[in-house]
């Protein structure tokens, strides 16, 4: 499934002001309540590209049970951060 998520090719969602915690809580709600996860990897890849580890981190904490979640965002952020690297 991660495979899947790294090939994707979604367009950036415009920034309306949300961080990225508040985008992934709106994400994993409307996940909730679809079960949509093709929808949801989509959404969480657009989250991903304009997000700083540290941001993600915390946006993702709330949702770190949920592997949908949290594998994906995880997979960015210890591609991204050489501390993360560093540690896996």
């Amino acid at each position: 499934m991660f495979a899947m998520f790294r090939l994707m090719s979604v367009k950036p969602v415009a920034n309306s002001g949300n961080q990225p915690a508040a985008a992934i809580a709106e994400a994993v709600a409307e996940y909730r309540t679809g079960g949509d996860v093709p929808k949801l990897l989509s959404r969480l890849r657009a989250i991903t590209q304009s997000a700083t580890p540290a941001d993600l981190a915390a946006g993702v904490e709330p949702f770190r049970d949920i592997p949908e979640v949290a594998g994906p965002v995880y997979e960015v952020m210890s591609r991204s951060s050489p501390t993360m690297r560093a540690h896996s």
